[in-house]
């Protein structure tokens, strides 16, 4: 028996000695043996990409200052009243996005490095809830309606970041935060979307209601304020409130576009009216990426 392992022991030794070759390795392994300078000169080369990205990359994230904004939240509409009804809506939401540009490289003073400008749009969303249909001086009933009137907004908006962070210590936790506060300028529509009622289906010729219809776009303002957490260079999180109103006198045209305006003939046919100045306030949460 020993005899047997010693002999084995021997042929062991001289596989190692001479006959290594008849040992098939890996073909992993003979890839490497084969390619150990390609290898390492392609180790050098990623360590020096990874080298100059984190170099450059913050440099350019700190000097362009643009972004992408996308936020959501909710609303609160105040009832449109005209000569002809008053819509009352429930509460909706709202959906935007935007692009801006932050100034703080571009001056030393410590007031114009806070500013940033944004190209802000988003979609209000608000069902209607009742309609208070006043057509006649003395005349007035209630009623159940359906359909929604959302609105789109497209505004230049001014921001003012409060600079905590040059306030309070590097290290403290408030160091991150941002208050914020901001002022639009910009144009708006309405989207009136199977807007209707009972009594309007009823009263007006057929195909007049539910009334799908896009107002032109008008003048609108906003204010804004919130506050905003830099979660790193790149991410910051925020949340706010804004007031948005839209300037009034946007003539909504007659629901039958093939037939004349309103024909005097027609005692039916509703007279041009204007839609009465839109009041929206809510809040959102949002998120920005600095480039």
């Amino acid at each position: 028996m020993e005899a047997v392992a010693e002999k084995a022991r021997k042929a062991r030794r001289n596989r190692l000695k001479g006959g290594g070759a008849s040992e098939k390795k890996p073909p992993i392994f003979e890839m490497i043996q084969r390619n150990g300078d390609v290898v390492k000169t392609g180790g050098n080369l990623l360590c020096s990409l990874c080298f100059v990205a984190g170099s450059v990359l913050p440099a350019v994230a700190s000097n362009t200052g643009w972004y992408i904004d996308l936020n959501g939240g909710l609303n609160s509409r105040e009832s449109a009243d005209d000569e002809l009804a008053e819509a009352i809506f429930d509460d909706g939401s709202i959906a935007g996005a935007a692009i801006g540009y932050r100034f703080k490289d571009v001056s030393d003073h410590g007031f114009l490095q806070d500013l940033r400008l944004e190209l802000a749009c988003n979609r209000q969303f608000n069902d209607l809830d009742k309609m208070r249909l006043h057509p006649l001086p003395g005349f007035e009933i209630t009623e159940e309606a359906s359909g929604s009137i959302n609105t789109d907004s497209i505004q230049q908006v001014l921001y003012y970041d409060l600079p905590l962070n040059r306030m309070v210590s590097a290290d403290s936790f408030l160091a991150g935060f941002k208050p914020y506060i901001g002022i639009g300028l910009g144009f708006n529509r309405s989207i009136l979307d199977g807007l209707s009622t009972g009594i309007l289906e009823t009263a007006t010729p057929p195909g007049d209601y539910p009334l799908d219809y896009t107002t032109k776009w008008s003048f609108s303002y906003s204010l804004r304020d919130g506050v905003a957490y830099e979660v790193n260079p790149h991410w910051t999180l925020y949340t706010g409130g804004y007031y948005l109103k839209v300037d009034d006198h946007v003539v909504v045209e007659a629901p039958h576009s093939e037939r004349k305006k309103f024909p005097e003939s027609n005692p039916y046919s509703l007279p041009v009216a204007t839609r009465p100045p839109l009041e929206t306030t809510g809040m959102v949460i949002g998120v920005r990426f600095h480039f």
